[in-house]
This record gives C-alpha cells, sequence and structure tokens, in this order.
C-alpha cells in the first residue's frame, strides 16, 4: 500500500464517513458544541459545504483508504485573508503521525493563497495541539471556551517540505 497521504475533495458519497468521524466520541468531546450531530443536519451541512466557495472540504487519503478529513474556511480580516483549518483524524489511525501530515497537506495546497492560518483546538486535546505545534504553528492564547487559539504565519520563500525534512534537505 502507497503509504503517501494524499488530499481530495469530499463528494456526496463521503457523507456516512464523515458522520462517523463527526459523531465519534473523542470528536464530539473535542467540538465546540458537545454533541452528536444527526444524519439530516449533516446532509444539510454537507450539501452547503460543498458548493460555498469559502469552504474546501477534502478527504484525506492513503492509497484506497480514507484516514481522515480536513475543512479550510477562508475568511478575511483587517490585515487580508486568513484560513481557519479544521481536521479530524479516523479513530483507527489516531497515534500514526496523520494529522501533522494532514496539517501539512492542507497548507501546502492552500486554495485561498492566504498567509495567516488560523486553529482552535481544545485545550485537553493535547495529540491535536502537539500536531500543529509540531508543523510549525504557534499558541495566540485560549479563548473564553477554553479553546487553544493557534496561528501560522506562511512565508512565501519557506515550502512547507522544509518542515517534513529540515531545512535544506528538502
Amino acid at each position: 500500500m502507497n503509504l503517501e497521504l494524499c488530499l481530495r475533495p469530499a463528494t456526496r458519497d463521503d457523507a456516512d464517513f464523515l458522520l462517523r468521524l463527526r459523531n465519534d466520541p473523542a470528536t464530539v468531546a473535542a467540538s465546540r458544541q458537545h454533541r452528536r450531530v444527526t444524519e439530516p443536519d449533516h446532509l444539510a451541512w454537507l450539501a452547503m459545504a460543498i458548493c460555498n466557495p469559502a469552504i474546501t472540504l477534502s478527504i484525506a487519503m492513503v492509497g484506497s483508504l480514507r484516514v481522515g478529513t480536513v475543512r479550510l474556511d477562508h475568511g478575511e480580516c483587517p490585515d487580508g485573508c486568513a484560513t481557519e483549518l479544521s481536521l479530524t483524524v479516523a479513530p483507527s489511525m489516531r497515534g500514526r503521525g496523520f494529522a501533522r501530515q494532514l496539517i501539512l497537506s492542507a497548507m501546502d495546497a492552500n486554495p485561498y493563497q492566504c498567509r495567516r492560518w488560523i486553529a482552535e483546538v481544545r485545550r485537553e486535546n493535547i495529540p491535536s495541539l502537539w500536531a500543529f505545534l509540531s508543523a510549525g504553528w504557534l499558541i495566540d492564547g485560549i479563548d473564553p471556551d477554553g479553546f487553544v487559539v493557534l496561528v501560522h504565519e506562511r512565508n512565501q520563500g519557506v515550502a512547507q517540505t522544509e518542515l517534513r525534512t529540515g531545512p535544506g534537505q528538502a
């Protein structure tokens, strides 16, 4: 099996997979809502997300195996644009480094060509925090709901492959 992670656009055919990820107990515990999502609500959200040009919803693949999902939400901020990154790794794939790979792959894709990246991670979610920090993100604070705000300012001259291999080894 090819162990290289790649991203492909999510489709309606991924609805069951995405709902299973969203309603996984660990994902629910890490979410802002702290509740499961119903299938009708999920299908309505998925239909909206797929056709919204400000959202890029991708499925992470290793060979033919779906290992997770990443969502990029494009927004404007006072100093330009920003992309918010959210991800979920499939429960059976957790602990294998896929979260960090998902973050780096999404940043490499950079469909909105933004330099500023944002993520919010519940402070108890140590594996996710570690994935972002190991991918070069910085902690910008903690919001009142207990979410760690992480930021990354992408340097145009530094390829993300250097984060994977080290400076000058790409």
